[in-house]
Parts: C-alpha cells; structure tokens; sequence
C-alpha cells in the first residue's frame, strides 16, 4: 500500500505494473489472507499500524477482485481505468504531434509495437502492449530466466518510451494537458 501510493504519485507506469505485481501475488495466495499475512505483511518493515493498514488494503483489494470475477485473471476495474486514461493521453499525443520529442519517441518504438501486436489479440492498444511486454519481462526475472540480448534492447527502447508517456500522463493529471483538444482538430 505505501510503496503503491508512493509508486502512483512518481511514476504511474511503475504503478500499474506493481499493482499487476500485487494482483497476481494475492492469486498466488489463492486469496488466503493468513498466507500473505506471514510472507509478506509481516516482514514489511513497518510498524505494528502499519502492518495492520496493509492487511487491510490487502483484504479490499481481494474483496475488489472477487467482486469483479478475476480471481482466475484480468485487472481490477480501476487499474483498466488508469491503463485506459495512459492510452488517451497517448492516442492525444499522437495525433496533435505537438509534442515532437514524445512522437518521435512512439516512431522509434512503433516497429517494436507492431511486433508484440502480432502475438496479442486482435486490436490491442499500443500501450497495453508495451505494459504486457515490461510486466512479462518481470516476471521471467522473478523467476531467474535467462533473457536474450534483442529483448534487453527492445525492453530498453519501450521502457523509455512508457517513462515518457508517464512524464505526459502527470501533466494530463494537473491540467496541463486537455485531451479535449484532440477533438477539435
């Protein structure tokens, strides 16, 4: 929960994959509290309230997916939200070309895009490419398997590219940037 809101406020691409991180951790405890009580609550270190405030969070977030149906899989209803808003803020971005550092960083990583998109289903937003490909990437780390050099090099190019995106995204959350606008032209 701290590292989450901490996460959220910094960098939200960060957010997004921690909180995927977190959704598949409770599956991975097949919803058994008492299991992520003593794994990972208690070997946080925080203190006694703390402690107790995460399993809360923890407890809400299981409710939340069993509500929703995805105890077997998919994302909670507000993190689709969030994933959806990164996608406006770049389509927006995309098509005013006004920020030309960000859309030659999308022409840079758009081969790489077109490549994941061939292996997803039909119609797959780019972004929701490229945060599968970076959370894909974690998980091979979590479990100690050996990465190719050509996907260190694409996971470097989309990775900075989505660091971007999370740059545009913040503005987008201070009013900086009206997607509205995108109407208009």
């Amino acid at each position: 929960m701290f590292v989450a809101q901490k996460k959220k406020e910094e960098n939200i691409i960060e957010y997004v994959l921690y909180m995927w991180q977190i959704e598949d951790l409770i599956r991975s405890c097949n919803f058994d509290v008492k299991i992520l009580s003593k794994t990972v609550i208690e070997k946080s270190p925080y203190s006694e309230a703390q402690k107790q405030e995460l399993h809360e969070w923890y407890l809400d977030l299981m409710h939340q997916l069993e509500r929703e149906g995805k105890t077997e899989s998919g994302h909670l209803n507000f993190m689709s939200d969030i994933v959806d808003d990164l996608i406006k803020v770049h389509d927006f971005l995309i098509k005013i070309k006004q920020n030309q550092h960000y859309y030659k960083h999308y022409l840079k990583v758009a081969p790489l895009i077109d490549e994941l998109q061939k292996n997803q289903q039909e119609n797959t937003p780019d972004i929701t490419c490229c945060l599968e490909f970076i959370y894909g990437y974690l998980l091979l780390r979590l479990q100690q398997k050996e990465v190719r050099q050509k996907t260190m090099q694409a996971l470097q190019t989309i990775t900075s590219f989505c660091y971007e995106l999370a740059e545009n995204y913040k503005d987008y959350k201070q009013g900086y940037l009206n997607l509205s606008d995108a109407q208009k032209n």
